[in-house]
């Protein structure tokens, strides 16, 4: 009996774009039953308080290890007024920290950042942190998670809990 392993292929940056959600998409569910639980193994472009050596600001790519629902103070989520409380535990290769979602991009993930992101986890890995990168498996149910939900036809009542 010949017994074979899975075989995990590499990371590629289109997967990681394929598994990331967006402030607006953020804004627009934050509020509903689901978020929580929803949310949980995306990827965001996260913007950091400074600015690279040409001023312009610097973004971080982080695996969304968790949601911190009704922390303690509300704050503007998008500019045309969506509140909240909700804040999320970010990890970008192993150090994970909670944020508010307010600095989430709506601009997709660059290259350049995927790059950074991806060589500081192999580096881990290397030093014996192990599950920083996504499985093939992750991939696919995060991916289809996301089109569900973006392809999802809100009813009423939907849209009452959502926006509740």
């Amino acid at each position: 009996m010949k017994i074979t392993a899975s075989v995990q292929k590499p990371l590629t940056y289109e997967e990681i774009l394929d598994m990331q959600i967006l402030r607006r998409d953020i804004a627009q569910w934050c509020h509903a039953p689901f978020f929580a639980d929803f949310v949980e193994n995306m990827y965001v472009r996260y913007r950091l308080d400074k600015a690279d050596q040409s001023g312009q600001p610097v973004y971080r790519l982080c695996k969304v290890d968790g949601a911190v629902m009704n922390s303690s103070k509300g704050y503007k989520l998008e500019q045309d007024g969506i509140m909240t409380t909700h804040k999320l535990e970010l990890n970008h290769a192993g150090a994970t920290k909670t944020f508010g979602m307010q600095m989430i991009s709506n601009a997709s993930i660059t290259q350049k950042e995927y790059q950074r992101w991806y060589d500081t986890c192999k580096a881990a890995e290397r030093k014996g942190m192990h599950g920083l990168l996504p499985s093939n498996r992750d991939v696919e149910e995060t991916r289809s998670r996301l089109i569900r939900q973006r392809n999802h036809i809100n009813t009423a009542v939907t849209l009452f809990v959502t926006k509740g």
